[in-house]
C-alpha cells in the first residue's frame, strides 16, 4: 500500500486531502489603478495561476471596475467598456498557483 500525507474527515472517514492533491498558494496582491494594464506572474511559476478580484461595494452606475483576465501568467485588466477615467475604480487583485 501506497504511503503519503491523506487527511481524513473524523466523521465520515472521507478522505479530505491526499498528497496527490494540489493546494493553492497566494502569491501577492496588487490594485489595478484607474488605467488598462497586465502584470506577470514571476514567481511561482510551475503551477496553474488563479486570481480573485475585490471591489469597493460603492460602484455605481456613473462608475466602473476594470475587466480582469488570466492567460497563462499574465493579468491583464481593461476599462474598454467605460472610456471616461474620472468613474473607473482600482480593485485588489489576489493571485497565485495551484
Amino acid at each position: 500500500m501506497a504511503q503519503g500525507f491523506r487527511v481524513r474527515n473524523p466523521n465520515t472517514g472521507a478522505i479530505m486531502l491526499d498528497i496527490t492533491d494540489r493546494i493553492t498558494r497566494t502569491i501577492g496582491t496588487f490594485e489595478t489603478g484607474v488605467v488598462d494594464g497586465s502584470f506577470q506572474i514571476t514567481d511561482g511559476v510551475g503551477g496553474q495561476a488563479w486570481l480573485s478580484v475585490l471591489s469597493d461595494l460603492a460602484v455605481t452606475s456613473d462608475t466602473a471596475t476594470p475587466e480582469v483576465t488570466l492567460s497563462g501568467n499574465t493579468i491583464s485588466w481593461s476599462y474598454r467598456q467605460f472610456p471616461w477615467p474620472q468613474g473607473r475604480r482600482s480593485v485588489l487583485v489576489i493571485y497565485g498557483t495551484y
